[in-house]
């Protein structure tokens, strides 16, 4: 607009659409609380542990394929391990709709960016959300990325999903007091620890 320009973009409601998650620990469980007010059919690929949550909030649990066979769009909130990688390649993308969007707010590498890349080409999937490429531990997809990023149908951000001022402060906040937390012989709470280093 402060080019001149006021044409009206066109986009597509999350209103009564289906949203698939996979990856239902923390992150996923927090998209839920975000959708509700938009009236959306949740569908999960989870465990055992999750079905409580998921029947209190109205989250169908169902099979990958389902998932990917029925959603409007899918948000990816795994952990990468040697089984997720890739786990989002030419097969899987294969199995979305058309008009589907693909989101990746959680690790490079579970997405194939070459896979994905002809999807939105040749228009297997409509679009993508991503914050998290496969080039950040692999240069051998740079160029991937990059043509990746100049598509009209992709929005992309530097890994900077998070990086609120609010959201560093929270942050910030967690990691001070799971150091304190050791320091002083505690042990710090178990949804904050990654990767347990210490020796025992």
């Amino acid at each position: 607009m402060s080019r001149g320009d006021w044409s009206i973009l066109r986009g597509h409601d999350l209103y009564r659409k289906t949203v698939g998650i996979v990856g239902f620990g923390r992150i996923g469980r927090s998209l839920v609380q975000r959708l509700r007010g938009f009236d959306c059919v949740l569908l999960a690929v989870a465990t055992e542990s999750s079905r409580a949550f998921a029947k209190q909030n109205h989250v169908q649990l169902v099979e990958l394929d389902e998932l990917l066979r029925r959603s409007d769009y899918v948000s990816i909130h795994a952990p990468l391990t040697e089984e997720t990688q890739f786990m989002f390649g030419a097969e899987a993308l294969g199995k979305m709709k058309p008009e589907a969007v693909l989101v990746n707010t959680a690790r490079g590498g579970l997405v194939d960016d070459r896979a994905l890349l002809a999807a939105l080409k040749d228009g297997t999937i409509a679009a993508a959300g991503l914050d998290v490429f496969v080039s950040e531990s692999d240069p051998a997809f740079t160029s991937v990325t990059e043509e990746l990023i100049g598509l009209p149908n992709v929005i992309a951000t530097p890994h900077a999903a998070a990086s609120t001022e609010e959201g560093l402060a929270r942050t910030n906040m967690v990691a001070a007091r799971c150091v304190v937390d050791v320091l002083t012989g505690g042990d710090p709470p178990a949804q904050c620890v990654v990767a347990d280093g210490r020796r025992r």
